[in-house]
Order: C-alpha cells, then sequence, then structure tokens
C-alpha cells in the first residue's frame, strides 16, 4: 500500500506543477485513501480563501482613497486599534460593503488558520533556511538619533526640547539649523503653530519629519527620507510603540510615507534597512 502523501506533494497537486506520471500516482492514491482526500479538500478551501483575499486587496488599490488601508482593516480584525481608531473605523464599515468585505475575509481566514493543524515543513525547505541563517552577516548596531519631544495643544504644536541627539545629527526645526542645546529654552522661533518641519541629518541620511496638527488631540506625521542626496524610495518605515509595531510602511517613489492621526503618547521611527531609530514623543496640554 502507497504511503500517504506528504504536504508538499499535495502543494504541487493543487498548483498542477506534477508530471503525468507523478500526477497519475497522485489520483490513484486519493481514490483509496480518505484521509489524504481530507487533507486535499482542506488546503484547497485554504487556497481558495487566500487567493480571494489577494485579488481583493488587489482590486482595492483603484478604490477611492477615502476607504481605510488594508493595514488600518487588518489591525481593526487583529483588535489592534485603540478605542478612538476603533470607533472611526468602525463608522466607516457602516457605510462601506467593500471594507467590510475585506475584514470578513480576514477574520474568516483567521479562524481557518487557528483550527488548521500544524504543518512540519519539509526538511529541505529547514536545511537551507539553517544554511541562509548560518551565512547571513551579524546585522548592525542600531543608531539611535535621539528623542524629539512635541506638545499637541489645542491651537497648534509647540517643540518642547531635543534630549540625547549624538553629536553627528544636525538638528533643523523650520528651518533653523540651531544646536541641539538651543532649543531646550523653546526659543521664538517654535511658539504653537499648525507645522512643524524637523529635519535630521546623519551621515549620508537626511530625514525630514513633517508634524501636522490634524485636530485637539491628534497630529499627521510625514516621513521624507532622501540617502545621499537621492529619495530612499521602495524601503520599509515602521512606526512602533511601547515594543509593539503599529504600521509597516513602504516608501514611495519620492522617499514619502504618512502616519495619520497619532495621538498623545511616545512613538519610536525605525529605519530597519539603515539600522536607524528616532524617538517622537507627542505631549498634550
Amino acid at each position: 500500500m502507497m504511503e500517504c502523501l506528504t504536504t508538499e506533494v499535495l502543494c504541487l497537486h493543487i498548483q498542477h506543477e506534477l508530471d503525468a506520471q507523478a500526477q497519475q500516482q497522485v489520483e490513484t492514491h486519493l481514490r483509496t485513501c480518505q484521509s489524504c482526500t481530507d487533507r486535499l479538500r482542506t488546503m484547497q478551501e485554504h487556497d481558495a480563501m487566500l487567493r480571494s483575499v489577494l485579488v481583493r486587496s488587489q482590486s482595492r488599490q483603484v478604490r477611492g482613497q477615502r476607504c481605510c488601508s488594508a493595514e488600518e482593516l487588518s489591525a481593526y480584525a487583529n483588535g489592534l486599534l485603540t478605542s478612538q481608531e476603533m470607533a472611526r473605523c468602525e463608522q466607516h464599515l457602516d457605510t462601506c460593503d467593500f471594507c467590510l468585505g475585506e475584514v470578513m475575509a480576514m477574520r474568516q481566514v483567521q479562524r481557518l488558520l487557528e483550527h488548521a493543524a500544524t504543518l512540519t515543513p519539509p526538511a529541505s525547505v529547514v536545511a537551507a533556511a539553517r544554511r541562509g541563517f548560518a551565512r547571513a552577516a551579524q546585522p548592525s548596531v542600531l543608531e539611535r538619533l535621539g528623542s524629539l519631544i512635541i506638545q499637541v495643544a489645542t491651537d497648534g504644536l509647540k517643540f518642547v526640547e531635543a534630549v540625547l541627539l549624538p553629536e553627528e545629527v544636525r538638528l533643523a526645526i523650520n528651518g533653523y539649523p540651531l544646536p541641539a542645546v538651543a532649543f531646550r529654552g523653546a526659543p521664538a522661533a517654535t511658539e504653537a503653530v499648525a507645522l512643524l518641519d524637523i529635519q535630521e541629518t546623519v551621515r549620508d541620511l537626511a530625514l525630514s519629519i513633517q508634524v501636522l496638527h490634524e485636530d485637539r488631540e491628534t497630529v499627521l506625521v510625514k516621513i521624507q527620507v532622501r540617502k545621499q542626496g537621492e529619495p530612499w524610495a521602495r524601503r520599509q518605515v515602521i512606526l512602533a510603540s511601547a515594543g509593539r509595531t503599529l504600521y509597516a510602511r513602504t516608501t514611495s517613489s519620492s522617499g514619502e510615507v504618512e502616519f495619520p492621526r497619532l495621538a498623545p503618547g511616545e512613538y519610536t521611527l525605525r529605519l530597519p534597512q539603515e539600522h536607524v531609530e528616532t524617538q517622537l514623543i507627542l505631549r498634550s496640554i
């Protein structure tokens, strides 16, 4: 009696990637083995569901910008939003069948994955991964650019102070390139305004951090990164808080990325490919 089919063989069967002889052997075995037939059916259901989610995700790119982003819907489906963000997202879902369908599809995938049996990867894949880790170079030490503290008032923003900035980092606020120590007294140039434009330069990297006042308690943070004078395009920028990643977004062709509606708190902006991070602290009064 032929041994049961491996997961790898069943995957190749689903994708029609087996040669004619192997395909015939698999079909012959499936006619006599209920266990493999059940496993195949479950894998086909998972495959169909994942393809459906992928198609929906791709089709949303042609939708209007008023819909929730894929990251926001995923955070909502996983219960990672704040109460304010949750209420705003649910208000949108009440009127948007497209986004509601995406959330329902995400939760269905979650249920399928929760009940799916844990599959052991093929030994060849495990061996290849171990060889890759063994050859990988040690990552560079993370370089912290210090902390930027911003006061969020009802009528605007005020840069309060810069702390623990490395000597090689050049900092400019609203176009005024002054030493970090000069900002500890909050000069007149940083009185409450609707927009703060913060420039940090270290090595061959130039970070432009724009903080825009959105409403009484939230701000929009825009990041533009340039490396050696050229846009840092199609690279990942991570926004984290309390050690948890909130967003991981890819910069545009001009090296820009946005993080809207940030409430007061401590945030960390990371450029993982450059091993650089800077801390953004929003205070409210």
